[in-house]
């Protein structure tokens, strides 16, 4: 099947590619329990936001804000938190919480 990927752009995450598998909410935050990926930073939230990867919109990405401490975008603006997440294409910089923890949303590749 399909795969989305996010690659760590700095500190820890540098260079690090994560797999986003399709259709399942790839789940970030700072709790240990309930998340595919923990970040231990004091901007983010216990449940940060999930990251869904959807072949059926041209392989882009569902982005759902959960925490009032917010995803950003390269270019400064906050998603909003919407019921259904947030579309955006491969290629995308998001920052989690802050620029301390950003990632590049890359285009899907097929997993055998």
């Amino acid at each position: 099947g399909l795969s989305g990927f996010i690659k760590g752009i700095r500190r820890e995450y540098a260079r690090k590619t994560i797999q986003i598998g399709a259709d399942k909410p790839f789940r970030i935050g700072r709790s240990h329990t309930d998340n595919d990926l923990v970040i231990n930073n004091g901007k983010v939230r216990r449940h940060q936001c999930t990251i869904t990867y959807d072949y059926r919109l041209g392989g882009r990405y569902i982005v759902k804000v959960l925490s009032s401490n917010g995803i950003y975008l390269a270019n400064g603006d906050r998603l909003p938190k919407e019921e259904n997440g947030i579309v955006l294409a491969p290629g995308t910089i998001i920052y989690i919480g802050n620029e301390e923890v950003s990632f590049e949303l890359r285009k899907g590749k097929s997993m055998v």
